[in-house]
């Protein structure tokens, strides 16, 4: 079965069009910082920055979780109206049907966003001045990271991506256990990540907690975003958003709700 949902995710056009999209997003924000060899300062890891996060421009980590769910988080929803549940469940048992489904989901949704930020880290890097290292204004979690490897800091933060995605996707696929209505479940958690971002920083504001702001989602992407974000704060917003969704769904299965 597991063979047979990961053909599912890589033959569906539902993960390029998440990965194209994600592609487009990274490169809008790259244009609000200069094209290559515009100005002489241009810089290969401010060029990605922008990419993801910094500047006017730049949308990626505002639409991050509906790439990461368009790839499969569907995909039960999919299974239980058109039948195709009933079938593979008499070729398996629900246990494999849930963790096949949670991993392949998972997967799906980690490279839907983690792929674009690595495309654009690689095009980043051929075309503007990769030989500068950050400047000292560069703070938030990892930051030592980056003021001596800017390539490092990028690749790590593309793996944070990664587990970005894995999260809001099972986070979507955790929803359709309720919600049989696939544009419900892959559209909202972009919705409640929205949400979210707004009460953590009126939080943060109004209680005068200044690390309140480095748990609004979308500091958990990009780090340099928030000057007080830490390791621990990009973690374990991904691990409890990943853990909970992960027991729900499986929860719910032992219950017998799933199927």
């Amino acid at each position: 079965m597991f063979r047979e949902e990961i053909i599912r995710v890589f033959t569906g056009r539902s993960f390029y069009l998440a990965v194209l999209l994600g592609i487009l997003a990274s490169f809008i924000g790259i244009i609000n910082y200069g094209y290559p060899g515009q100005f002489d300062d241009l810089v290969a890891i401010k060029a990605w920055m922008f990419a993801v996060a910094s500047g006017g421009t730049a949308i990626f980590s505002i639409f991050a979780p509906l790439l990461s769910t368009l790839p499969f988080a569907d995909s039960y929803v999919t299974d239980l109206k058109t039948g195709y549940l009933r079938s593979i469940l008499m070729r398996t048992n629900k246990k494999q049907y849930i963790w096949t489904k949670l991993a392949v989901n998972a997967l799906g949704g980690g490279l839907a966003v983690s792929l674009p930020m690595f495309i654009s880290l690689i095009f980043s890097f051929l075309f503007y001045k990769n030989d500068l290292p950050l400047d000292a204004s560069l703070l938030g979690a990892f930051s030592t990271l980056g003021k001596y490897s800017p390539l490092l800091y990028a690749l790590l933060l593309s793996a944070v991506g990664f587990l970005f995605g894995m999260g809001w996707a099972t986070f979507g696929l955790a929803l359709s256990i309720m919600i049989h209505n696939r544009f419900l479940v892959l559209g909202l958690p972009l919705l409640i990540y929205i949400a979210t971002n707004f009460v953590a920083a009126i939080m943060a504001a109004v209680l005068n907690i200044r690390i309140l702001i480095a748990f609004t989602p979308p500091s958990t992407l990009a780090p340099f975003t928030v000057t007080v974000s830490k390791w621990w704060t990009v973690f374990s917003e991904i691990g409890v958003l990943l853990l909970i969704s992960t027991i729900f769904f499986a929860w719910q299965s032992r219950k017998g709700e799933v199927v």
